[in-house]
């Protein structure tokens, strides 16, 4: 697998039948219903400016992934 290949699992059978019979009928790749479908209006708080470069508790006060996030930063 190459450096940019993104992999998919579904949920089940029936979810994955939908989005393929989804893109079919809109006459789309599946890349293109994911960027579709991507909340891109909602980025996280350490994504949203150009400027940040270094993460830091600041950054990520409030943020729903902390706990998840290997780039998280704790104030201790």
């Amino acid at each position: 697998m190459n450096e940019n290949t993104i992999t998919l699992t579904f949920a089940n059978k029936e979810t994955a039948d939908y989005i393929r019979l989804v893109c079919t009928r809109k006459g789309i790749m599946l890349e293109g219903y994911i960027i579709d479908n991507f909340e891109w209006d909602d980025p996280l708080n350490c994504m949203r400016y150009d400027h940040i470069r270094k993460i830091t508790s600041d950054t990520c006060i409030d943020c729903d992934y902390l706990d998840k996030c290997p780039d998280g930063v704790v104030k201790v």
